[in-house]
Protein backbone atom coordinates (compact mmCIF):
# COMPACT_ATOMS: atom_id res chain seq x y z
CA UNK A 1 0.00 0.00 0.00
CA UNK A 2 2.83 2.40 0.84
CA UNK A 3 4.43 1.84 -2.56
CA UNK A 4 1.04 2.36 -4.20
CA UNK A 5 0.71 5.75 -2.52
CA UNK A 6 4.31 6.68 -3.35
CA UNK A 7 3.79 6.01 -7.02
CA UNK A 8 0.65 8.08 -7.17
CA UNK A 9 2.64 11.03 -5.91
CA UNK A 10 4.06 11.35 -9.41
CA UNK A 11 0.80 12.22 -11.06
CA UNK A 12 0.49 15.83 -10.01
CA UNK A 13 4.20 16.59 -10.31
CA UNK A 14 3.46 19.25 -12.88
CA UNK A 15 1.58 21.55 -10.59
CA UNK A 16 1.06 20.51 -6.99
CA UNK A 17 4.38 20.55 -5.07
CA UNK A 18 4.33 22.82 -2.08
CA UNK A 19 0.75 24.00 -2.37
CA UNK A 20 1.03 25.34 1.14
CA UNK A 21 3.60 27.83 -0.08
CA UNK A 22 0.78 29.45 -2.04
CA UNK A 23 -1.05 30.17 1.20
CA UNK A 24 -0.09 33.41 2.92
CA UNK A 25 1.57 32.69 6.28
CA UNK A 26 2.02 34.78 9.36
CA UNK A 27 5.34 35.03 11.17
CA UNK A 28 4.49 32.18 13.52
CA UNK A 29 3.58 29.87 10.60
CA UNK A 30 -0.18 29.95 10.95
CA UNK A 31 -2.42 30.71 7.97
CA UNK A 32 -3.87 34.20 7.84
CA UNK A 33 -7.46 33.70 8.89
CA UNK A 34 -9.34 36.93 9.42
CA UNK A 35 -12.38 36.61 11.62
CA UNK A 36 -12.75 32.90 10.95
CA UNK A 37 -15.97 32.58 12.89
CA UNK A 38 -17.68 35.13 10.62
CA UNK A 39 -16.93 33.30 7.38
CA UNK A 40 -19.73 31.77 5.35
CA UNK A 41 -20.65 28.15 6.06
CA UNK A 42 -20.70 25.88 3.00
CA UNK A 43 -22.85 22.80 2.34
CA UNK A 44 -22.29 20.79 -0.84
CA UNK A 45 -25.11 18.36 -1.65
CA UNK A 46 -23.89 15.82 -4.19
CA UNK A 47 -26.40 13.44 -5.77
CA UNK A 48 -25.34 10.23 -7.51
CA UNK A 49 -26.51 9.77 -11.13
CA UNK A 50 -29.11 12.57 -11.06
CA UNK A 51 -30.10 13.52 -14.60
CA UNK A 52 -30.42 17.01 -16.06
CA UNK A 53 -34.20 16.59 -16.54
CA UNK A 54 -34.98 14.91 -13.21
CA UNK A 55 -36.01 17.99 -11.22
CA UNK A 56 -39.19 20.01 -11.46
CA UNK A 57 -37.12 23.16 -11.81
CA UNK A 58 -35.43 21.61 -14.85
CA UNK A 59 -38.66 20.51 -16.48
CA UNK A 60 -39.73 17.16 -14.98
CA UNK A 61 -43.49 16.63 -14.84
CA UNK A 62 -43.44 13.17 -13.27
CA UNK A 63 -41.05 13.54 -10.35
CA UNK A 64 -41.86 15.65 -7.31
CA UNK A 65 -39.08 17.90 -5.99
CA UNK A 66 -40.71 20.89 -4.25
CA UNK A 67 -37.86 21.58 -1.81
CA UNK A 68 -35.22 21.52 -4.53
CA UNK A 69 -37.48 23.70 -6.68
CA UNK A 70 -37.61 26.23 -3.84
CA UNK A 71 -33.81 26.18 -3.59
CA UNK A 72 -33.73 26.93 -7.31
CA UNK A 73 -36.23 29.79 -6.98
CA UNK A 74 -34.22 31.37 -4.17
CA UNK A 75 -30.79 30.77 -5.69
CA UNK A 76 -29.13 30.66 -9.09
CA UNK A 77 -29.88 27.88 -11.57
CA UNK A 78 -27.18 26.88 -14.06
CA UNK A 79 -28.69 25.54 -17.27
CA UNK A 80 -25.38 24.70 -18.98
CA UNK A 81 -23.57 22.76 -16.25
CA UNK A 82 -21.42 19.78 -17.19
CA UNK A 83 -19.88 16.93 -15.23
CA UNK A 84 -16.17 16.27 -15.77
CA UNK A 85 -16.91 12.67 -16.74
CA UNK A 86 -19.95 10.47 -17.50
CA UNK A 87 -19.08 8.16 -14.59
CA UNK A 88 -19.11 8.88 -10.88
CA UNK A 89 -15.56 8.03 -9.75
CA UNK A 90 -13.63 10.15 -12.28
CA UNK A 91 -16.16 12.94 -11.91
CA UNK A 92 -15.63 13.02 -8.15
CA UNK A 93 -11.86 13.03 -8.61
CA UNK A 94 -12.28 16.21 -10.66
CA UNK A 95 -14.54 17.79 -8.08
CA UNK A 96 -12.13 17.16 -5.19
CA UNK A 97 -8.93 18.02 -7.09
CA UNK A 98 -9.96 20.74 -9.51
CA UNK A 99 -8.26 19.01 -12.46
CA UNK A 100 -9.40 16.81 -15.32
CA UNK A 101 -9.54 13.19 -14.09
CA UNK A 102 -7.36 12.09 -17.03
CA UNK A 103 -4.44 14.01 -15.51
CA UNK A 104 -4.60 11.57 -12.60
CA UNK A 105 -4.88 8.49 -14.80
CA UNK A 106 -8.62 8.26 -14.23
CA UNK A 107 -10.21 6.59 -17.25
CA UNK A 108 -7.32 7.73 -19.41
CA UNK A 109 -6.20 4.22 -20.32
CA UNK A 110 -2.63 2.93 -20.42
CA UNK A 111 -2.69 2.64 -24.22
CA UNK A 112 -3.74 6.27 -24.60
CA UNK A 113 -0.97 7.41 -22.27
CA UNK A 114 1.55 5.77 -24.57
CA UNK A 115 -0.17 6.84 -27.78
CA UNK A 116 -0.14 10.51 -26.81
CA UNK A 117 3.51 10.69 -25.86
CA UNK A 118 3.45 9.66 -22.20
CA UNK A 119 5.51 6.53 -22.78
CA UNK A 120 7.74 6.96 -19.74
CA UNK A 121 4.71 7.43 -17.51
CA UNK A 122 3.02 4.37 -18.92
CA UNK A 123 6.12 2.22 -18.43
CA UNK A 124 6.73 3.55 -14.94
CA UNK A 125 3.24 2.77 -13.74
CA UNK A 126 3.17 -0.53 -15.58
CA UNK A 127 6.33 -1.52 -13.75
CA UNK A 128 4.51 -1.02 -10.52
CA UNK A 129 1.16 -2.50 -11.49
CA UNK A 130 -0.13 -3.51 -14.90
CA UNK A 131 -3.63 -2.45 -13.87
CA UNK A 132 -2.58 0.89 -12.42
CA UNK A 133 -4.78 2.98 -14.71
CA UNK A 134 -7.84 0.99 -13.71
CA UNK A 135 -7.11 1.00 -9.98
CA UNK A 136 -5.96 4.54 -9.22
CA UNK A 137 -8.51 6.75 -7.50
CA UNK A 138 -7.84 10.01 -5.66
CA UNK A 139 -4.12 10.18 -4.83
CA UNK A 140 -3.44 10.34 -1.11
CA UNK A 141 -1.13 13.11 0.11
CA UNK A 142 -0.72 14.30 -3.45
CA UNK A 143 -3.63 16.45 -4.43
CA UNK A 144 -4.32 19.43 -2.18
CA UNK A 145 -8.01 18.61 -2.05
CA UNK A 146 -11.05 20.75 -1.49
CA UNK A 147 -11.37 19.38 2.04
CA UNK A 148 -7.76 20.25 2.85
CA UNK A 149 -8.20 23.78 1.51
CA UNK A 150 -11.13 24.47 3.85
CA UNK A 151 -9.40 22.80 6.78
CA UNK A 152 -6.30 24.92 6.18
CA UNK A 153 -8.43 28.01 6.70
CA UNK A 154 -9.89 26.93 10.01
CA UNK A 155 -13.11 25.26 8.90
CA UNK A 156 -14.73 22.28 10.57
CA UNK A 157 -15.02 19.74 7.76
CA UNK A 158 -17.23 16.68 7.26
CA UNK A 159 -17.99 14.19 4.50
CA UNK A 160 -21.20 12.17 4.93
CA UNK A 161 -22.01 9.43 2.43
CA UNK A 162 -20.69 8.03 -0.83
CA UNK A 163 -16.95 8.49 -1.31
CA UNK A 164 -15.67 5.88 -3.84
CA UNK A 165 -12.23 7.50 -4.02
CA UNK A 166 -9.90 4.99 -2.42
CA UNK A 167 -8.37 6.02 0.90
CA UNK A 168 -11.00 7.47 3.26
CA UNK A 169 -12.11 11.13 3.44
CA UNK A 170 -10.18 11.82 6.66
CA UNK A 171 -6.98 11.43 4.65
CA UNK A 172 -8.15 14.22 2.37
CA UNK A 173 -9.01 16.96 4.84
CA UNK A 174 -12.37 15.84 6.21
CA UNK A 175 -12.23 15.51 9.98
CA UNK A 176 -15.65 13.98 10.43
CA UNK A 177 -16.85 11.18 8.17
CA UNK A 178 -19.71 8.73 7.99
CA UNK A 179 -21.06 6.14 5.57
CA UNK A 180 -18.21 6.09 3.08
CA UNK A 181 -17.52 2.85 1.24
CA UNK A 182 -14.65 1.25 -0.62
CA UNK A 183 -16.94 0.73 -3.60
CA UNK A 184 -19.31 2.93 -5.57
CA UNK A 185 -22.71 1.69 -4.49
CA UNK A 186 -24.63 -0.16 -1.81
CA UNK A 187 -26.58 -3.36 -2.35
CA UNK A 188 -29.74 -1.93 -0.84
CA UNK A 189 -30.88 1.53 0.20
CA UNK A 190 -32.42 -0.08 3.29
CA UNK A 191 -30.38 -1.16 6.30
CA UNK A 192 -28.27 -3.28 6.64
CA UNK A 193 -27.35 -2.03 3.10
CA UNK A 194 -25.23 -5.09 2.25
CA UNK A 195 -26.21 -8.75 2.09
CA UNK A 196 -24.86 -11.10 4.77
CA UNK A 197 -21.48 -12.52 3.86
CA UNK A 198 -20.45 -9.50 1.85
CA UNK A 199 -16.93 -8.27 2.48
CA UNK A 200 -16.64 -6.86 5.97
CA UNK A 201 -16.12 -3.12 6.32
CA UNK A 202 -17.59 -2.19 2.95
CA UNK A 203 -19.26 0.53 4.95
CA UNK A 204 -16.26 1.44 7.02
CA UNK A 205 -17.99 2.98 10.00
CA UNK A 206 -21.47 1.44 10.17
CA UNK A 207 -20.42 -1.51 12.29
CA UNK A 208 -20.14 0.85 15.26
CA UNK A 209 -23.67 2.16 14.74
CA UNK A 210 -26.87 0.67 16.06
CA UNK A 211 -28.93 1.28 12.93
CA UNK A 212 -32.47 0.00 12.86
CA UNK A 213 -33.13 -2.51 10.12
CA UNK A 214 -34.93 -0.94 7.20
CA UNK A 215 -33.58 2.58 7.77
CA UNK A 216 -33.41 4.34 4.42
CA UNK A 217 -29.89 5.47 3.57
CA UNK A 218 -30.85 8.97 2.39
CA UNK A 219 -32.65 9.57 5.69
CA UNK A 220 -29.71 8.26 7.70
CA UNK A 221 -27.17 10.43 5.88
CA UNK A 222 -29.34 13.50 6.36
CA UNK A 223 -29.61 12.84 10.09
CA UNK A 224 -25.85 12.35 10.38
CA UNK A 225 -25.27 15.58 8.46
CA UNK A 226 -27.45 17.57 10.82
CA UNK A 227 -25.78 15.88 13.79
CA UNK A 228 -22.38 16.94 12.49
CA UNK A 229 -23.44 20.56 12.10
CA UNK A 230 -25.00 20.51 15.57
CA UNK A 231 -21.78 19.22 17.08
CA UNK A 232 -19.73 21.79 15.18
CA UNK A 233 -21.89 24.57 16.57
CA UNK A 234 -22.04 23.47 20.20
CA UNK A 235 -19.65 23.50 23.15
CA UNK A 236 -17.14 25.93 21.65
CA UNK A 237 -16.21 29.39 22.81
CA UNK A 238 -15.19 30.37 19.28
CA UNK A 239 -17.29 28.67 16.67
CA UNK A 240 -15.59 27.84 13.42
CA UNK A 241 -17.41 27.96 10.10
CA UNK A 242 -18.20 24.55 8.64
CA UNK A 243 -17.76 22.90 5.26
CA UNK A 244 -20.00 19.83 4.98
CA UNK A 245 -20.50 17.49 2.03
CA UNK A 246 -23.74 15.49 2.01
CA UNK A 247 -23.01 12.87 -0.67
CA UNK A 248 -26.08 10.73 -1.27
CA UNK A 249 -25.96 7.18 -2.61
CA UNK A 250 -29.31 7.94 -4.21
CA UNK A 251 -30.32 7.95 -6.96
CA UNK A 252 -27.79 5.30 -8.01
CA UNK A 253 -28.99 1.73 -8.46
CA UNK A 254 -30.44 -0.40 -6.94
CA UNK A 255 -33.66 1.41 -7.80
CA UNK A 256 -35.42 1.35 -4.42
CA UNK A 257 -37.64 4.09 -3.04
CA UNK A 258 -39.19 4.52 0.42
CA UNK A 259 -42.53 2.76 0.67
CA UNK A 260 -44.38 5.88 1.85
CA UNK A 261 -43.78 7.64 -1.47
CA UNK A 262 -44.51 4.83 -3.91
CA UNK A 263 -48.30 5.12 -3.92
CA UNK A 264 -48.30 8.72 -5.11
CA UNK A 265 -46.26 7.92 -8.17
CA UNK A 266 -48.16 4.73 -8.98
CA UNK A 267 -51.29 6.86 -9.21
CA UNK A 268 -49.47 9.27 -11.48
CA UNK A 269 -48.38 6.38 -13.66
CA UNK A 270 -51.91 4.98 -13.86
CA UNK A 271 -53.16 8.38 -15.04
CA UNK A 272 -50.71 8.39 -17.95
CA UNK A 273 -51.85 7.08 -21.30
CA UNK A 274 -50.19 4.02 -22.81
CA UNK A 275 -48.37 6.17 -25.34
CA UNK A 276 -46.87 8.38 -22.62
CA UNK A 277 -45.08 5.67 -20.64
CA UNK A 278 -42.42 3.03 -21.21
CA UNK A 279 -41.29 4.80 -24.36
CA UNK A 280 -37.91 3.80 -25.75
CA UNK A 281 -35.68 3.91 -28.79
CA UNK A 282 -32.38 2.36 -29.87
CA UNK A 283 -29.05 4.14 -30.07
CA UNK A 284 -26.25 1.96 -31.41
CA UNK A 285 -26.64 -1.29 -29.44
CA UNK A 286 -28.43 0.27 -26.46
CA UNK A 287 -32.03 0.66 -25.37
CA UNK A 288 -32.70 4.31 -24.46
CA UNK A 289 -35.51 5.33 -22.13
CA UNK A 290 -37.52 8.28 -23.50
CA UNK A 291 -40.13 8.76 -20.76
CA UNK A 292 -40.00 9.37 -17.01
CA UNK A 293 -42.24 6.72 -15.50
CA UNK A 294 -40.24 4.61 -13.01
CA UNK A 295 -42.17 4.87 -9.75
CA UNK A 296 -39.37 3.42 -7.60
CA UNK A 297 -36.93 5.95 -8.99
CA UNK A 298 -39.46 8.72 -8.40
CA UNK A 299 -39.74 7.63 -4.76
CA UNK A 300 -35.94 7.65 -4.42
CA UNK A 301 -35.78 11.17 -5.80
CA UNK A 302 -38.58 12.22 -3.46
CA UNK A 303 -36.43 11.03 -0.54
CA UNK A 304 -33.55 13.19 -1.81
CA UNK A 305 -35.90 16.16 -2.03
CA UNK A 306 -37.08 15.55 1.54
CA UNK A 307 -33.42 15.52 2.58
CA UNK A 308 -32.90 18.97 1.08
CA UNK A 309 -36.02 20.17 2.85
CA UNK A 310 -34.78 18.87 6.19
CA UNK A 311 -31.40 20.56 5.77
CA UNK A 312 -32.95 23.91 4.93
CA UNK A 313 -35.49 23.72 7.76
CA UNK A 314 -32.67 22.89 10.17
CA UNK A 315 -30.64 25.90 9.05
CA UNK A 316 -33.61 28.22 9.32
CA UNK A 317 -34.53 27.00 12.81
CA UNK A 318 -30.99 27.79 13.99
CA UNK A 319 -30.74 31.14 12.23
CA UNK A 320 -28.05 29.79 9.88
CA UNK A 321 -29.86 30.25 6.58
CA UNK A 322 -28.23 33.56 5.64
CA UNK A 323 -24.79 32.52 6.83
CA UNK A 324 -24.81 29.22 4.94
CA UNK A 325 -24.26 28.73 1.22
CA UNK A 326 -25.72 25.61 -0.41
CA UNK A 327 -24.45 24.10 -3.67
CA UNK A 328 -26.51 21.26 -5.15
CA UNK A 329 -25.34 19.15 -8.09
CA UNK A 330 -24.85 15.66 -9.56
CA UNK A 331 -21.73 13.71 -10.49
CA UNK A 332 -22.94 12.66 -13.98
CA UNK A 333 -26.01 12.27 -16.13
CA UNK A 334 -28.96 10.04 -15.32
CA UNK A 335 -28.95 6.31 -16.08
CA UNK A 336 -31.14 6.21 -19.20
CA UNK A 337 -29.60 3.43 -21.30
CA UNK A 338 -28.68 -0.23 -21.05
CA UNK A 339 -27.41 -2.76 -23.60
CA UNK A 340 -30.26 -4.12 -25.72
CA UNK A 341 -29.55 -7.69 -24.54
CA UNK A 342 -29.50 -6.78 -20.85
CA UNK A 343 -30.39 -9.91 -18.85
CA UNK A 344 -31.98 -11.30 -22.04
CA UNK A 345 -35.07 -9.19 -21.43
CA UNK A 346 -37.24 -7.57 -24.06
CA UNK A 347 -36.77 -3.80 -24.48
CA UNK A 348 -40.01 -2.82 -22.78
CA UNK A 349 -39.11 -4.80 -19.66
CA UNK A 350 -35.65 -3.22 -19.62
CA UNK A 351 -37.17 0.25 -19.83
CA UNK A 352 -39.91 -0.48 -17.31
CA UNK A 353 -37.87 -2.08 -14.53
CA UNK A 354 -34.15 -1.57 -15.01
CA UNK A 355 -33.53 1.92 -16.39
CA UNK A 356 -33.83 4.77 -13.93
CA UNK A 357 -34.89 7.80 -15.91
CA UNK A 358 -34.97 9.69 -19.18
CA UNK A 359 -32.72 12.63 -20.06
CA UNK A 360 -34.79 13.45 -23.14
CA UNK A 361 -34.50 15.57 -25.21
CA UNK A 362 -30.79 15.11 -24.50
CA UNK A 363 -29.20 12.06 -26.09
CA UNK A 364 -27.74 9.21 -24.08
CA UNK A 365 -27.08 9.05 -20.36
CA UNK A 366 -24.58 7.84 -17.82
CA UNK A 367 -21.51 6.27 -19.56
CA UNK A 368 -22.10 8.32 -22.72
CA UNK A 369 -20.40 11.51 -23.89
CA UNK A 370 -23.54 12.78 -25.53
CA UNK A 371 -25.27 15.54 -23.58
CA UNK A 372 -27.44 13.19 -21.52
CA UNK A 373 -24.35 11.64 -19.94
CA UNK A 374 -22.56 14.82 -18.94
CA UNK A 375 -25.18 17.56 -18.49
CA UNK A 376 -26.11 17.92 -14.80
CA UNK A 377 -28.22 20.16 -12.57
CA UNK A 378 -26.33 22.85 -10.64
CA UNK A 379 -27.99 25.14 -8.10
CA UNK A 380 -26.21 27.68 -5.93
CA UNK A 381 -27.90 29.45 -3.03
CA UNK A 382 -25.42 32.13 -1.92
CA UNK A 383 -27.10 34.86 0.14
CA UNK A 384 -23.79 36.66 0.58
CA UNK A 385 -23.03 36.78 -3.14
CA UNK A 386 -26.10 36.66 -5.35
CA UNK A 387 -28.21 39.78 -5.87
CA UNK A 388 -31.42 38.01 -6.76
CA UNK A 389 -32.84 34.76 -8.08
CA UNK A 390 -32.08 34.06 -11.71
CA UNK A 391 -30.84 31.43 -14.10
CA UNK A 392 -27.49 31.63 -15.82
CA UNK A 393 -26.43 30.27 -19.17
CA UNK A 394 -22.78 30.47 -18.24
CA UNK A 395 -21.11 27.11 -18.90
CA UNK A 396 -19.57 25.24 -16.01
CA UNK A 397 -17.75 21.94 -15.56
CA UNK A 398 -17.03 19.75 -12.53
CA UNK A 399 -13.55 21.17 -11.86
CA UNK A 400 -15.16 24.58 -11.25
CA UNK A 401 -16.70 23.40 -7.98
CA UNK A 402 -13.36 23.59 -6.11
CA UNK A 403 -12.53 27.27 -6.81
CA UNK A 404 -16.20 28.26 -6.67
CA UNK A 405 -16.67 26.98 -3.13
CA UNK A 406 -13.50 28.73 -1.99
CA UNK A 407 -14.66 31.96 -3.60
CA UNK A 408 -18.12 31.66 -2.06
CA UNK A 409 -16.40 31.50 1.34
CA UNK A 410 -14.13 34.47 0.48
CA UNK A 411 -11.07 32.23 0.72
CA UNK A 412 -8.03 32.59 -1.56
CA UNK A 413 -7.93 30.55 -4.75
CA UNK A 414 -5.09 28.24 -5.77
CA UNK A 415 -4.90 28.45 -9.59
CA UNK A 416 -1.88 26.12 -9.74
CA UNK A 417 -3.85 23.47 -7.86
CA UNK A 418 -7.37 23.65 -9.33
CA UNK A 419 -5.77 24.48 -12.68
CA UNK A 420 -8.65 23.23 -14.82
CA UNK A 421 -11.44 25.04 -12.98
CA UNK A 422 -12.53 28.64 -12.45
CA UNK A 423 -14.79 30.33 -9.92
CA UNK A 424 -18.42 30.62 -10.97
CA UNK A 425 -19.15 33.45 -8.54
CA UNK A 426 -19.15 36.07 -11.34
CA UNK A 427 -21.91 34.04 -13.01
CA UNK A 428 -24.09 34.68 -9.96
CA UNK A 429 -24.27 38.32 -11.02
CA UNK A 430 -22.81 40.04 -14.06
CA UNK A 431 -22.18 37.02 -16.28
CA UNK A 432 -25.62 35.52 -15.83
CA UNK A 433 -26.58 35.86 -19.49
CA UNK A 434 -23.29 34.65 -20.95
CA UNK A 435 -23.26 31.10 -22.31
CA UNK A 436 -19.74 30.74 -23.58
CA UNK A 437 -16.22 30.45 -22.21
CA UNK A 438 -13.09 31.06 -24.16
CA UNK A 439 -11.52 27.72 -23.22
CA UNK A 440 -13.00 24.45 -24.52
CA UNK A 441 -14.17 21.56 -22.34
CA UNK A 442 -12.79 18.05 -22.88
CA UNK A 443 -13.79 14.52 -21.95
CA UNK A 444 -12.13 11.14 -22.38
CA UNK A 445 -13.59 7.68 -21.78
CA UNK A 446 -11.87 4.41 -22.81
CA UNK A 447 -15.25 2.94 -23.70
CA UNK A 448 -17.67 3.96 -26.41
CA UNK A 449 -20.65 3.56 -24.09
CA UNK A 450 -21.82 1.34 -21.25
CA UNK A 451 -19.66 -1.73 -21.48
CA UNK A 452 -18.47 -1.05 -25.02
CA UNK A 453 -14.86 -1.44 -26.05
CA UNK A 454 -12.89 1.32 -27.69
CA UNK A 455 -12.34 4.98 -26.88
CA UNK A 456 -14.68 7.93 -26.90
CA UNK A 457 -13.54 11.53 -26.51
CA UNK A 458 -15.31 14.85 -26.81
CA UNK A 459 -14.54 18.54 -27.07
CA UNK A 460 -16.99 21.42 -26.58
CA UNK A 461 -16.04 24.89 -27.80
CA UNK A 462 -18.49 27.68 -28.43
CA UNK A 463 -21.53 26.37 -30.26
CA UNK A 464 -19.82 23.21 -31.50
CA UNK A 465 -19.27 19.83 -29.91
CA UNK A 466 -17.05 17.11 -31.35
CA UNK A 467 -17.54 13.46 -30.36
CA UNK A 468 -14.71 11.20 -31.52
CA UNK A 469 -14.99 7.41 -31.63
CA UNK A 470 -12.10 5.00 -31.99
CA UNK A 471 -13.88 1.69 -32.59
CA UNK A 472 -15.16 -0.91 -32.38
CA UNK A 473 -16.90 -1.17 -35.73
CA UNK A 474 -18.89 -4.27 -34.77
CA UNK A 475 -20.92 -2.16 -32.33
CA UNK A 476 -21.75 0.46 -34.90
CA UNK A 477 -18.79 2.68 -34.10
CA UNK A 478 -15.81 3.43 -36.28
CA UNK A 479 -12.75 5.66 -36.25
CA UNK A 480 -14.79 8.72 -37.01
CA UNK A 481 -15.80 12.04 -35.53
CA UNK A 482 -19.26 13.55 -35.17
CA UNK A 483 -19.93 17.29 -34.98
CA UNK A 484 -22.99 18.98 -33.52
CA UNK A 485 -24.14 22.55 -33.11
CA UNK A 486 -25.27 22.28 -29.50
CA UNK A 487 -27.09 25.60 -29.54
CA UNK A 488 -29.25 24.67 -32.53
CA UNK A 489 -29.27 20.91 -31.98
CA UNK A 490 -29.12 20.13 -28.23
CA UNK A 491 -30.45 16.62 -28.92
CA UNK A 492 -27.39 15.82 -31.10
CA UNK A 493 -29.44 14.37 -33.93
CA UNK A 494 -27.88 16.24 -36.86
CA UNK A 495 -24.24 15.31 -37.43
CA UNK A 496 -22.76 18.17 -39.47
CA UNK A 497 -19.17 16.86 -39.63
CA UNK A 498 -19.31 16.47 -43.41
CA UNK A 499 -20.49 20.08 -43.79
CA UNK A 500 -17.92 21.63 -41.45
CA UNK A 501 -14.60 19.83 -42.05
CA UNK A 502 -12.53 22.82 -40.87
CA UNK A 503 -14.36 22.92 -37.54
CA UNK A 504 -13.85 19.16 -37.13
CA UNK A 505 -10.13 19.57 -37.82
CA UNK A 506 -9.90 22.48 -35.33
CA UNK A 507 -11.56 20.57 -32.51
CA UNK A 508 -9.61 17.39 -33.21
CA UNK A 509 -6.43 19.45 -32.96
CA UNK A 510 -7.58 20.92 -29.63
CA UNK A 511 -8.48 17.46 -28.34
CA UNK A 512 -5.12 15.99 -29.33
CA UNK A 513 -3.24 18.89 -27.75
CA UNK A 514 -5.17 18.36 -24.51
CA UNK A 515 -4.28 14.67 -24.43
CA UNK A 516 -0.63 15.39 -25.07
CA UNK A 517 -0.58 17.70 -22.06
CA UNK A 518 -2.11 15.42 -19.46
CA UNK A 519 1.31 15.07 -17.83
CA UNK A 520 4.91 16.01 -18.64
CA UNK A 521 6.60 12.77 -19.66
CA UNK A 522 10.00 14.18 -18.69
CA UNK A 523 8.95 13.67 -15.10
CA UNK A 524 8.76 9.90 -15.63
CA UNK A 525 12.15 8.95 -17.04
CA UNK A 526 13.49 5.52 -15.96
CA UNK A 527 15.90 7.19 -13.55
CA UNK A 528 13.19 9.25 -11.89
CA UNK A 529 10.84 6.27 -11.84
CA UNK A 530 13.40 4.16 -9.97
CA UNK A 531 14.05 7.03 -7.59
CA UNK A 532 10.39 7.49 -6.79
CA UNK A 533 9.78 3.77 -6.34
CA UNK A 534 12.37 3.81 -3.56
CA UNK A 535 10.96 6.82 -1.77
CA UNK A 536 9.69 6.40 1.76
CA UNK A 537 7.69 9.61 1.71
CA UNK A 538 7.02 12.70 -0.34
CA UNK A 539 10.29 14.60 -0.14
CA UNK A 540 11.76 17.68 -1.73
CA UNK A 541 12.82 16.60 -5.19
CA UNK A 542 12.98 18.55 -8.40
CA UNK A 543 11.14 17.75 -11.58
CA UNK A 544 11.88 19.02 -15.06
CA UNK A 545 9.50 21.95 -14.83
CA UNK A 546 10.70 23.20 -11.47
CA UNK A 547 7.20 23.09 -10.03
CA UNK A 548 8.07 20.53 -7.37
Amino acid sequence: MLQYVQLQLLFLSLYIKKQHAAIAKTSDGRSKINEVSKRQNIILILIDDLGIKDLGCYGSKFYSTPHINTLSREGVKFVNAYAAHPMCLPSRVALLSGVYPARLGQNAGAQQFQKHGHRNAKKCFGKYNANFFDDVKLPTNQAFTLGEAFKEHGYDTAWLGKWHLGRPPNEHGFDRTFGHTKIGSIQSHFAPYFRPGHEKNDLWDLEKENIEEGTYMADLLTTKTLDAITDFRSGKKERKPFFVVLSHYAVHTPIEGPTQFRGTFRKKLEAMSYGQKYRFDYDREAVCKLSQDNTEYAAMLKAVDESVGRVRAFLQARDLQESTTIVFTSDNGGLSTLPAKYKNLNPREIVKEHISTSNSPHRGGKHWLYEGGIRVPLLIYAPNKQKSWHLTRFRSIGMDIYPTLLDLADLPLYPSVHRDGISLVPALTKLSEAWHRTEPFFWNYPKVYDGGEGICSAALKGAFKLVQFEGPEQLGFSHTAELYNILKDPSEQNNIAADRPKKVKELLKDLLSWKKNWVDDRDFTPEKCEKFLKYDQWKDVTNSTGTY
